[in-house]
């Protein structure tokens, strides 16, 4: 397995040379989350770790739960975490998310993360076993499995922080309401002024009051998803 390793804000990141690297995506999220203090985190499809790795450098006294179910991305996130010296601050699970609750206590969690795959399935030949295609499409995970899951882990009053697509706001919505997952922050982010939103960063309460703010756009005037460069 060929490795590039990157220097992202405060940490180093192995990433695979071919196969599923991080997109910016990955650090909008990371960057959206506005919580004082953390004490138990879990994130949902880690990837390569790279939000689980930023949360624990900002948090210094949260303890986070990273969980993937694709065997070459946990072997790649151990060597993050091991790299970044957070084997004491990190657990790396690898389970199926909408098993996980034979393995992750309910109703602990204070925030939750999630970069999901974004695309449902359609007609089409797909390779269900390529980890590209299993990080952007719903091959394992749906959407409705996600907020449902997140929903069980978090506490009364924790934060479920995620990033989509905007073409299924309406679907996000309806599914964490069923959840009891109150919409609080959403964030359009768009490539230019002049295009379409590229995607939504989304923050919502468990049993929390109704009311969302909108926040200000974001504009991305360079994108790369492959060397992500931006200063947050």
């Amino acid at each position: 397995m060929e490795l590039t390793l990157e220097k992202i804000k405060n940490i180093n990141l192995y990433q695979r040379k071919k196969g599923y690297r991080y997109s910016v995506d990955a650090l909008l999220l990371e960057n959206f989350i506005h919580l004082k203090n953390v004490n138990n985190c879990i994130d949902l499809g880690t990837g390569s770790g790279i939000i689980s790795l930023l949360l624990a450098v900002r948090y210094k006294k949260a303890g986070i739960t990273a969980v993937e179910l694709q065997s070459t991305l946990v072997n790649l996130a151990r060597q993050n975490i091991t790299l970044n010296q957070l084997n004491n601050r990190i657990k790396l699970v690898q389970a199926d998310i909408g098993k996980l609750s034979r393995i992750v206590p309910a109703g602990k969690a204070d925030l939750v993360v999630s970069n999901p795959p974004y695309r449902r399935l359609r007609s089409g030949r797909l390779n269900n076993e390529d980890e590209r295609t299993i990080a952007r499409h719903e091959v394992l995970l749906t959407l409705k499995s996600l907020v449902s899951c997140a929903s069980r882990l978090l506490k009364n009053g924790g934060s479920f922080c995620m990033v989509h697509h905007p073409e299924r706001l309406s679907e996000i919505f309806n599914e964490l309401c069923l959840a009891r997952l109150e919409p609080k922050r959403l964030k359009v982010v768009y490539s230019k002024a002049d295009t379409e939103a590229k995607m939504v960063l989304l923050e919502s309460i468990k049993a929390g009051r109704p009311g969302l703010k909108i926040e200000p756009p974001l504009f991305l005037q360079k994108h790369s998803s492959s060397n992500c460069k931006y200063s947050f």
